[in-house]
């Protein structure tokens, strides 16, 4: 919660808390220091995370509690210097992406310090307004990237760090505005005034004219594009504010990157960082969470249910966040995801080892990209399409659903959505109709991955067929949505080859191939071991294991996995009619050798 709180009057103080009354701080600010500016009572409690004050160290602030009182700094800090030391100005590794703003910031810096160095040497040097617009929606960084901001113009002396004023536009609305503005501008002079919410000074002309008047302090206005770029139809406006930046908002792995950063700092550790980042990243995708503020309340929100957890049982780890914090909490805001580890699940797929390791290659690779990408790094023009070869009940659409959840939980998609389809779904039996359809499929898996089963049947019918008119949808749809779809071509390795060489377009866009074997008679074998333990039946392996041999070489239907799951599925058939005609007492989990020789007899 933030709070502002003005001069007082005579015997007033600005913050009292008594009888077990419980405040969180997290931004206060003071217009000036008084005995004592926050005062606690009879057990009352304050937590603080970040303290200002108006034109002046927020360490010269007063705080008293009694004997039965706590204040506590969220910061882990020893006094008020440490607070403010720590919360002032953001440092550029704690600047989490924003890697445009960032750049855009530094091109502003570098053009100022030549300017000031051809000056230190007595040549002639252009004037350069630092004034600046950060324009975008709450909580996307832009008054994290305004104290940066602030402390690089610092460093390279070119304002006065001690001179930085932040006001919220609100505050200069009222009939003493003009007058406020004024007393800000001039104490600022020499160093930065940041006036937050400036779509407030919309229509408020005498403001603005007292901003536009030149020889200010730096000043920097934010606020939601929308409105702010109206001020750019004010007269003499774009002169003084030249420098416009547009804040589009923290990505989903940016913001986990920002709740890991601020729990280090405040020195707290993850029992399990891989949980905690597909749990955050989950909640990231609920409506209203995906803001910075929404990470800070979810990280405050462990620090607490940490707390009730660690007084509860008297754990003496005051450091550690558990697990079982962080289900809590994702609990208490309606969602918890984060319950399968996609890559375990991967791993607990049998005799698929070349695709398992390919799809590790997969997802290292572009994870690194990513990472080189938000470090400024030059990366290749990658794609995450790809095809899936090889013939039916090999694992195709299995590791599909798998991969999909991999992409979401390492933050490279998105939706952990994966939309499975097929020739139906996506071609209409009349002209311009197909693509409206297929148009309707991809735009469900935007965001998450679109599984196109048989995908070769979208060009068998010919030259006049429909599914021409649905593969012209998806190569445009792929080309606008490069980086926010995952597209998978599954079906037979030959077919998909020929479906590949009707349209170099495809091609060139699905870089990656993977491969899926049929499965040997011994793996057969062990699948459907495997299937029938998890459905609690028992059976003689080796009795098992001639059945299965027998019959799928003999039956013309190879479809792998598929096939032997149909195999048991009418060994337990025959189980069921064997136990319903007998009288006596029944193992309902035993499948006999009379059961399997009547299976062997059936093929």
């Amino acid at each position: 919660m933030e709070f502002y709180f003005k001069a007082h009057t005579e015997n007033v103080i600005n913050l009292y808390l008594r009888a077990k009354a419980m405040i969180y701080l997290k931004q206060a600010f003071f217009e000036e220091v008084i005995s004592p500016n926050i005062r606690l009572e009879d057990g009352a409690l304050a937590t603080v995370e970040q303290l200002e004050l108006a034109d002046g160290d927020a360490s010269l602030l007063e705080l008293k509690a009694d004997a039965t009182s706590h204040i506590i700094f969220a910061h882990q800090a020893t006094g008020l210097k440490q607070v403010e030391a720590e919360t002032r100005f953001q440092t550029e590794d704690k600047l989490v992406g924003l890697s445009e703003v960032k750049a855009s910031l530094a091109t502003i810096l570098q053009k100022a310090r030549f300017y000031q160095l051809r000056r230190q040497q007595g040549l002639n040097a252009e004037g350069v307004n630092l004034n600046a617009l950060f324009m975008g929606p709450k909580s996307s960084g832009k008054a994290t990237s305004a104290r940066y901001f602030v402390q690089q113009l610092a460093q390279a002396k070119l304002v006065d760090e001690q001179r930085f004023i932040k006001v919220q536009a609100k505050e200069l609305t009222d009939e003493r505005g003009y007058e406020r503005l004024g007393e800000y501008l001039e104490d600022a002079r020499g160093g930065v005034l940041l006036i937050e919410g400036a779509q407030q000074l919309l229509g408020q002309t005498e403001l603005l004219d007292l901003l536009l008047q030149g020889q200010t302090p730096v000043i920097i206005l934010t606020g939601p594009k929308k409105e702010l770029t109206k001020l750019n139809s004010v007269p003499g406006f774009t002169k003084h504010f030249p420098n416009q930046l547009n804040f589009t908002g923290y990505s989903q792995n940016e913001l986990v990157e920002i709740g890991k950063k601020l729990l280090a700092d405040w020195q707290y550790r993850l029992a399990d960082e891989d949980y905690y980042t597909q749990t955050l990243a989950h909640l990231c995708q609920q409506a209203n969470f995906n803001q910075a503020s929404a990470v800070a309340d979810f990280n405050h929100r462990l620090r607490e249910q940490m707390s009730q957890r660690v007084m509860a049982t008297a754990d003496t780890d005051l450091e550690t966040i558990t697990n079982e914090d962080i289900k809590a909490v994702a609990d208490q805001l309606g969602t918890n995801h984060a319950t399968k580890d996609a890559y375990a699940e991967l791993n607990s797929l049998i005799w698929i080892a070349e695709v398992k390791r390919a799809v590790k290659n997969f997802i290292d690779l572009n994870v690194i990209n990513q990472q080189r990408k938000q470090a400024g790094l030059v990366v290749a023009n990658t794609s995450m399409h790809a095809m899936f070869l090889g013939n039916p009940g090999t694992g195709k659409t299995t590791v599909a659903r798998i991969l999909g959840e991999l992409l979401y939980q390492k933050g490279l998609i998105r939706k952990p959505t994966l939309i499975e389809v097929s020739r139906s779904d996506l071609v209409a039996g009349y002209v311009g109709q197909t693509a409206i359809k297929t148009r309707k499929k991809l735009e469900e898996a935007l965001g998450g991955v679109l599984f196109i089963d048989e995908a070769y049947t979208l060009s068998t019918g010919g030259s006049n067929d429909f599914g021409l008119e649905a593969i012209n949808e998806i190569l445009k749809f792929m080309e606008d949505h490069r980086d926010d779809i995952v597209i998978i071509f599954a079906g037979y390795t030959k077919e998909m080859q020929a479906f590949l060489a009707m349209n170099s377009g495809l091609e060139n866009r699905i870089p990656n191939t993977f491969t899926f074997a049929d499965y040997t008679i011994a793996e057969l074998v062990q699948i459907g071991l495997l299937d029938l333990k998890k459905r609690n039946y028992q059976v003689e392996q080796a009795a098992y294991a001639y059945v299965v041999s027998e019959s799928y070489q003999k039956s013309n239907d190879h479809s792998n996995g598929r096939w032997v799951r149909n195999l048991n599925d009418r060994l337990v058939r025959l189980q069921a009619s064997r136990l319903a005609q007998s009288d006596g007492p029944s193992d309902l989990e035993l499948i006999t050798r009379g059961d399997l020789e009547k299976l062997l007899a059936t093929n």
